[in-house]
């Protein structure tokens, strides 16, 4: 059976893993929503202030962040992912290897001030257009990111890094192309995203405009946070997220 590693090349042809200003230039126009395919993002500020949102986060990518069992096999998973011609950013470096564009790991997010702009207390008050049914990028308040970021990296512990198998002798510098499972991780965290922010609670409110509406519900956070299971958010259902 052919053995499927490959030298880790040299370092302008590697994967792309570190966040840089430049997918801001290469996702304008196209990123778009979770569900829409992209074409629709005109700027950060339109047509509500909104973010840019690696998919697979940067940080589950540093050495450090790459948890295995064990641990000394993370540099093998680094050189898996190196191998593999992956843009982390979407941008035009490997850009034949990636998801189409508006299908890669950026996507555009609405910030919190988003729905601190365009909601009101009164759906008569909402202003158009307006983020809908989509999660709240950013560190503060309902958004959790940082939950997420927790989700990912099990996620890809679990589904890619733990199926990876190395021979010390034989893959000594080398790596396995990865890349249709990293593109896996893309989708899977892409439609979550949509299905999060369509969220119903317990007391039977779906999506963001009815949760924003019901200061009353308890689990008003829900479709508004990136995380699958909320957690430090909740303490902040009481009040919107000002």
């Amino acid at each position: 059976m052919a053995d499927d590693h490959k030298d880790v090349p040299p370092r302008a042809e590697r994967s792309v893993i570190a966040k840089s200003s430049s997918y801001y230039t290469y996702t304008k126009g196209l990123a778009g929503t979770a569900s829409s395919g992209g074409l629709n993002w005109i700027s950060g500020k339109k047509p509500w202030p909104c973010a840019a949102h690696h998919i697979l986060p940067g940080a589950c990518f540093s050495l450090g962040n790459i948890e295995c069992d064990p641990d000394s096999k993370k540099f093998y998973v680094m050189r898996c992912i190196l191998v593999s011609k992956w843009n982390i950013n979407g941008g035009k470096k490997h850009e034949g290897l990636q998801g189409p564009k508006g299908d890669n790991n950026m996507v555009r997010m609405p910030t919190r001030k988003a729905y601190v702009k365009t909601y009101a207390s009164d759906l008569t008050k909402f202003k158009t257009p307006r983020p809908v049914n989509e999660p709240m990028h950013g560190w503060g308040g309902w958004s959790e990111h940082h939950i997420y970021n927790e989700e990912v990296k099990k996620w890809l512990n679990d589904e890619i890094w733990s199926t990876l198998q190395e021979d010390k002798v034989l893959h000594k510098g080398k790596g396995k192309d990865i890349l249709a499972k990293l593109q896996d991780g893309e989708k899977h965290f892409r439609a979550e995203l949509v299905r999060r922010g369509s969220r119903t609670t317990p007391k039977g409110n779906q999506g963001t405009v009815a949760c924003w509406l019901d200061k009353q519900d308890p689990n008003r956070s829900l479709p508004f946070s990136m995380a699958d299971d909320p957690g430090k958010g909740k303490q902040f259902v009481t009040k919107n997220p000002t």
